[in-house]
């Protein structure tokens, strides 16, 4: 059929050939990647079979959450899924470029052919620790009855076990797993050396004279240690009147006139008194004339030798208080300015600090509710042994109470060796009974216990002491005499008593009320009463009943 001049000719659409898919052959590559993409994982082990690997990674339904989720999410695999007590191992997912192949070889060719199935793009790989997995006993118990089911079945041992053995009769023991590590990859872990370590490597920095070697450590102290530095006569190694005299004798009055100082604000009050001297000079000077822990409610603060602020309840205005910069201030703060700030300054609270957190201290905060605050009486106080000053105890004062104080904390001595010298000699021998009413009536068994540490100097364990006073003290009430009457038969005896007024007046309006026991059956009369007044009448009406 001849076409229209008119009209233009179209030819017929030419059929669409899908992509070819990527082959290898020969090592020569053809074809188009294909759109499909997949993921690997690297499994650490050898299943048993494909479906057991896919069970131990959860399952389709466990690893399509994977899947959907964050593309950060690591992969779960138990080893024994059905072990509620088995220890995960965790894969993380890494980019990859790997293809997955498909290998076959036709009849009579030299050398197989791949075929190119989805691309790779994520691989799970297990770099994590697996540690050693907890077996419960009930899995050994189930691997048994399956045995013995097989060999029921079996025609060779039908009917018989021959381990003797059954362990559906009973209770298979569940034992919890201890707490497993919460890493999974191995961890550098830096310890840290002990305070004293610490103390004596930062003396050994410091110490530039030979007298000095011989200064105990006073550096980064731990705050638990027993004994605090005492007073060096560092005047008789200093030439006197030179400048070096000049500044110990400046540090050593700021020491007098306060025990506990920051070292921020002891170096301005140098720099005020026009004193100028370099940073690590300055540490030597705070050395000779002071210490500071390295922990506590005073840590990093410099405090004056021979001065213990543990056993003083009126350090508590020197202690230090963190002050921390939350991040976006500190960020504007360094855009504003990098200068200086003057200790004094933010001690007014009218600068913030450059650094993100410092240690301020409470005695130097111009704050009138904080200086009234840390200035009330302390109610606490502590307990100490006369001939060595050690303190063997705390305790706080009473506010309905102010002469009663209740001991909160008391350390024994460890040592009954030493202790009962000290205590004996303070007087002759004290007795079990007159330690048992020093002490406010103290149990027979803790009076023990302080006698057998040691505590009480030598005095011997009664353990058939007895006071009378705590006997009547514990007493609900005193005991009833023995009765010799006893009743032959009815109204021989009747016990009667009157109570009475009561704090609420009942529904009918009665207060009072009259009870009547006889004494043999124990049969009960009570009567109610709206006035005492009453007794009379009633008592002439049951001594009637009585009679009748």
């Amino acid at each position: 059929m001849a076409a229209s001049p008119s009209s233009p000719l179209t030819a017929p659409p030419e059929p669409v050939t899908p992509p070819s898919p990527w082959t290898i052959t020969d090592g020569a590559i053809s074809g188009t990647l294909p759109a499909a993409e997949a993921f690997a994982v690297h499994y650490p082990g050898y299943p048993s079979s494909p479906a057991r690997a896919a069970r131990t990674l959860g399952g389709l339904p466990g690893l399509a959450k994977v899947r959907s989720s964050d593309p950060g999410a690591r992969l779960e695999l138990r080893f024994r899924p059905e072990d509620p007590y088995c220890h995960p191992a965790f894969g993380q997912s890494r980019a990859s470029t790997g293809l997955l192949l498909r290998l076959s070889k036709r009849k009579g060719a030299a050398a197989p052919c791949a075929h190119v199935v989805a691309r790779v793009r994520t691989a799970y790989y297990f770099e994590g620790m697996a540690d050693f997995q907890h077996v419960v006993p009930v899995h050994a118990a189930q691997t048994r009855k399956r045995k013995h089911s097989d060999s029921q079945n079996d025609n060779e041992n039908f009917g018989s076990d021959k381990t003797g053995h059954d362990e559906a009769d009973g209770d298979v023991m569940m034992l919890v797993p201890p707490l497993f590590s919460v890493k999974d990859r191995p961890t550098k872990i830096a310890l840290v050396p002990s305070s004293n370590a610490i103390s004596k490597t930062m003396h050994r920095g410091v110490v530039q004279e030979r007298w000095e070697m011989n200064v105990g450590p006073t550096l980064a102290l731990p705050f638990n240690t027993q004994v605090v530095p005492e007073k060096i006569n560092w005047e008789d190694h200093i030439r006197k009147n030179s400048v070096e005299w000049g500044w110990q004798m400046a540090v050593c009055k700021l020491f007098d006139e306060r025990p506990v100082w920051p070292r921020q604000s002891l170096y301005e009050r140098f720099l005020d008194d026009n004193v100028h001297v370099s940073q690590n000079q300055f540490k030597r000077l705070l050395f000779r004339a002071g210490y500071y822990f390295s922990t506590g409610p005073f840590g990093k603060f410099w405090i004056r030798r021979g001065y213990d602020p543990r056993k003083d309840s009126e350090s508590q205005i020197y202690q230090r208080i963190d002050f921390r910069m939350p991040p976006e201030l500190r960020y504007l703060l360094r855009l504003k300015n990098s200068e200086s700030r003057k200790w004094a300054d933010m001690c007014k609270l009218e600068t913030m600090p450059s650094q993100s957190f410092i240690y301020l201290q409470l005695y130097e905060l111009k704050d009138d509710f904080i200086q009234a605050e840390i200035r009330k009486p302390s109610y606490q106080s502590v307990c100490s042994d006369r001939k060595t000053g050690d303190v063997i105890g705390t305790g706080h004062r009473r506010k309905s109470s102010p002469r009663l104080y209740i001991l909160d904390t008391l350390r024994l001595l460890s040592s009954p060796t030493t202790t009962p010298h000290v205590l004996a000699a303070s007087g002759p021998k004290t007795s079990f009974a007159q330690w048992h009413h020093r002490l406010g009536h103290l149990c027979g068994s803790r009076l023990s216990t302080l006698i057998k540490s040691g505590c009480l100097g030598s005095t011997n364990v009664e353990s058939s002491f007895h006071c009378k006073g705590c006997h009547l003290g514990k007493q609900i009430q005193l005991p009833y005499f023995t009765s010799n009457s006893h009743s032959a038969k009815p109204f021989d005896l009747i016990h009667s008593n009157v109570w009475g007024p009561s704090p609420f007046v009942s529904k009918g309006g009665h207060k009072y009320y009259v009870i009547f026991i006889d004494d043999h059956p124990r049969y009960t009369w009570i009567y109610f009463m709206k006035r005492c007044s009453e007794l009379p009448s009633i008592y002439k009406s049951f001594n009637r009943m009585v009679h009748t």
